[in-house]
């Protein structure tokens, strides 16, 4: 399987290089290759560069598309299991969309399908661990001393699932996430599905 994905990369890349254009970008290779081709004695040139760039796509496709379809796997589960969500779903999209093609600018306009993305990373937690992280300073959080040095590995799901925060973390509940109108969405610190907002990249592209 990962061979015939190296296949498809190598094709890209490939295909990027016979018709690599200095002033254009276009995309991910595009930008990679512009270092590549600076030939500069660092790990974007010659042959390790090229390679570096198979292994940066294949991390980019195989994250990508597991975190995305299983988040989908998740979203038909519970809009299966509640249907009064699926139905105001429905309605927003059919209202704001129609027939037409979704678009970056419709996000603004349909707080209630982010409130259920939202709802849905929460409730689901697809990392429930973050990534190791380690205090450079001696620092003190909730009353705890953390020395220098410390490995800390933050758990996304103890944040998700915290009653204290959330009142009710155990309730599929994509309100949470609306004002009081139920017309804007409101930011939440406890929401970090893919890490903490410092270390957050792909999450919002």
């Amino acid at each position: 399987m990962i061979d015939l994905i190296f296949d498809l990369m190598d094709g890209l890349i490939k295909t990027h290089l016979e018709e690599y254009d200095p002033p254009k970008t276009n995309d991910f290779i595009d930008t990679y290759l512009h270092r590549h081709m600076r030939q500069d004695g660092s790990s974007f040139s010659g042959k390790e560069g090229i390679q570096n760039l198979r292994v940066s796509l294949l991390d980019l496709f195989v994250a990508g598309t597991e975190t995305t379809s299983t988040t989908l796997v998740w979203a038909v589960l519970f809009m299966s299991q509640h249907l009064k969500v699926q139905e105001k779903l429905h309605q927003e999209i059919d209202k704001i969309i129609g027939n037409g093609t979704p678009s970056r600018d419709d996000r603004a306009k349909t707080p209630y399908l982010e409130a259920f993305t939202n709802e849905v990373n929460r409730k689901a937690t697809l990392l429930p661990m973050t990534v190791l992280h380690k205090a450079m300073k001696d620092t003190e959080i909730a009353g705890f001393t953390v020395r220098k040095g410390t490995v800390i590995l933050p758990s996304i799901y103890a944040a998700h699932h915290d009653v204290e925060y959330w009142g009710d973390p155990e309730v599929f509940r994509p309100k949470r996430f609306l004002d009081s109108s139920g017309s804007k969405v409101t930011p939440k610190d406890a929401l970090m599905p893919f890490s903490t907002e410092s270390d957050t990249v792909w999450e919002k592209h």
